[in-house]
């Protein structure tokens, strides 16, 4: 079994408190959206109670998009040696404050969800996602293993961004936009070139490693191997929605054509 390296990240009580911490300020953020939008968007003031909450909501996971990708895009290349020689027992305190930040928005984001059950701020595979996301990154982050590992797995979070503006265009009735196209283009992008290979990439970490990967206790090799299966279908998944979802605005595909009058 390979020998962590717990001294190089936050003793476990900070952990915990960092967690709790995030998860309060990702929801705070969530306020004060609703402060700022009310002043600053017509559209907002326009919205349904549920879709207010909803855009309130989608702030935060921008938020805390931005956070992931600048932690990780800084990170990663920092710790680019470790990840492909030491994935599984390199820690360090700026994987622990990347790790605490992701886990308490999936905290977070999860009980909205929950909270909401029925309304459309719900979905099935976010809830897939987040629960998959808080096993991996909590894990992660209290035990030491494979820390900088789900670090590299943020670089994903380029997507997010690009998710919640399609839904504000939508909330704001601007569809028809080039703008609205140019992000969908950007969205398919980031779909099938950054999260889909990404898949290949943890290939390329885990595989030479593999004989150490298979001697880590068994929750770990569960949650790794887990989390692993459910992301690749989950960006399949995703992926697919969104390249259909681009044929049909930009193409025309699937349109029904227009009855003569």
């Amino acid at each position: 079994m390979v020998q962590l390296h717990l001294e190089w990240g936050f003793p476990v009580h900070i952990q915990v408190l960092l967690v709790l911490a995030f998860t309060v300020g990702w929801y705070c953020i969530g306020k004060f959206s609703r402060f700022f939008s009310e002043r600053l968007f017509v559209s907002y003031r326009k919205l349904s109670p549920i879709a207010k909450r909803d855009w309130d909501i989608r702030v935060a996971s921008n938020a805390h998009g931005y956070f992931q990708i600048i932690l990780a895009c800084t990170l990663v290349p920092a710790y680019w040696n470790e990840i492909f020689s030491d994935p599984y027992a390199f820690n360090s305190r700026a994987i622990n404050v990347f790790l605490a930040g992701a886990t308490g928005y999936f905290i977070q984001d999860l009980i909205m969800m929950l909270i909401y059950y029925g309304t459309p701020i719900f979905s099935w595979s976010a809830v897939c996602h987040h629960v998959m996301s808080i096993i991996a990154n909590g894990t992660a982050l209290l035990t030491g293993y494979c820390g900088v590992l789900i670090l590299s797995v943020g670089i994903q979070e380029w997507s997010t961004p690009f998710v919640n503006q399609r839904w504000f265009y939508d909330a704001c009735h601007m569809k028809s936009g080039l703008g609205y196209a140019i992000n969908g283009i950007l969205l398919w992008f980031v779909f099938t070139c950054v999260r889909v290979p990404f898949t290949y990439f943890l290939y390329r970490v885990i595989w030479p490693t593999i004989d150490d990967c298979l001697t880590q206790p068994t929750y770990i090799i569960s949650a790794l191997f887990g989390t692993m299966s459910t992301s690749i279908l989950l960006n399949l998944w995703w992926s697919w929605a969104v390249t259909k979802g681009l044929a049909k605005h930009v193409l025309g595909v699937g349109k029904k054509p227009k009855k003569d009058q």
